[in-house]
């Protein structure tokens, strides 16, 4: 999920001897799990439907890294999914880093989603752009959803470029080639991104952030542009995202604006931008962080809103707790309204 920032804490394993250098490979074992109780209600009257969901989520992240003699930095990701799920390994990654940057080859978020930033007032468990709250997030045939996400390639295989960070001031680019397979190759071979199919899915991202510090008053800049080099399968004909928010003495307040050319089909079969904003503002203070954030679609043929608020506490190094509360409209869905409120808890390992 887009909508919840995890961070891993790492176990350090010192390892595998390298075979071309005097450093060693050291791979870091960590991940996360997040586990809530939820109540959920809807305009829509449907018979013995229950109103109570229990949620939980896991993964197992590998990192493994060897910084050669030559000061250049190579390492791998593996995310494991621990939810039962067909396919377990959703984000691997091959990296590169040095003094000119840094280059990824893999599944993973591209330049443009991990650039363009996000909108204040989101919590630990809950935003009301981008997929609604994590509530809303695994219901989502409960309401529609306000997405701010301008229409990203998502976890497709890319090649990502990342500058280096100078003043406060990052980009970065990815490749799609589309059309990611595994039919055809044998087992153990892996994956190959092909566009000899019909659904090519191919674009460019092209993301930039800036964050810095005026005597205490913090900033934090990010946009992203995504072009589709197939339209007519992409979904859209191209897509772009901004977002600012300033921070000062605990609080921040900002917001995000994502849309997508033609990304939506009017009733008159037309095609239509779609995309939302959500703007929003946090308190930190201590262990405590508050959270309130409103979104809004912009689709024409969609009137799509969403509102969530949320705490969290700090209770322990890597163990966050959390209440979230949540409301969202939809007036092109059966269940016209939704309403939703749930207690959580994530562990970082």
């Amino acid at each position: 999920m887009k909508k919840i920032l995890l961070g891993a804490s790492a176990l350090s394993i010192a390892g595998f001897a390298g075979a071309a250098s005097a450093q060693e490979v050291t791979a870091q074992i960590g991940g996360f799990m997040t586990s809530g109780f939820g109540y959920f209600d809807t305009s829509e009257d449907v018979p013995d439907a229950t109103n109570f969901t229990v949620i939980n989520n896991a993964e197992v992240i590998f990192n493994f890294r060897l910084v050669a003699d030559n000061g250049i930095t190579f390492g791998a990701k593996v995310e494991f999914e621990a939810s039962g799920t067909s396919e377990n390994a959703d984000e691997y990654v091959g990296t590169v880093r040095g003094s000119f940057g840094t280059i990824e080859v893999g599944r993973e978020d591209g330049a443009g989603d991990r650039l363009a930033g996000a909108a204040a007032g989101a919590t630990a468990f809950t935003a009301a752009g981008d997929a609604a709250g994590i509530l809303f997030d695994y219901n989502d045939s409960l309401v529609g959803v306000v997405s701010t996400d301008g229409g990203d390639t998502g976890d497709q295989l890319k090649v990502t470029y990342f500058t280096p960070t100078f003043a406060g001031f990052q980009a970065g680019v990815s490749f799609t080639p589309g059309g990611d397979s595994r039919s055809g190759r044998a087992a153990g071979q892996g994956e190959v991104s092909t566009n000899e199919t019909d659904n090519d899915t191919a674009a460019f991202e092209l993301g930039a952030k800036y964050s810095n510090d005026f005597g205490g008053f913090g900033l934090d800049v990010g946009g992203a542009y995504i072009a589709p080099l197939e339209s007519d399968t992409f979904g859209h004909d191209g897509a772009f995202i901004v977002s600012a928010n300033v921070g000062f003495g605990g609080f921040t307040v900002g917001g995000i604006y994502g849309l997508q050319f033609d990304g939506a089909t009017s009733a008159s079969g037309a095609a239509e931008d779609t995309g939302g904003y959500a703007i929003g503002a946090n308190y930190e203070t201590g262990p405590w962080n508050f959270g309130l954030q409103w979104a809004q679609g912009v689709d024409n043929a969609d009137d799509v809103m969403g509102l969530s608020a949320g705490a969290d506490y700090a209770l322990a190094p890597g163990v966050t707790v959390g209440v979230v509360l949540e409301y969202g409209e939809d007036d092109t869905s059966v269940a016209e309204e939704a309403y939703a409120g749930g207690v959580f808890m994530n562990l970082d390992f």
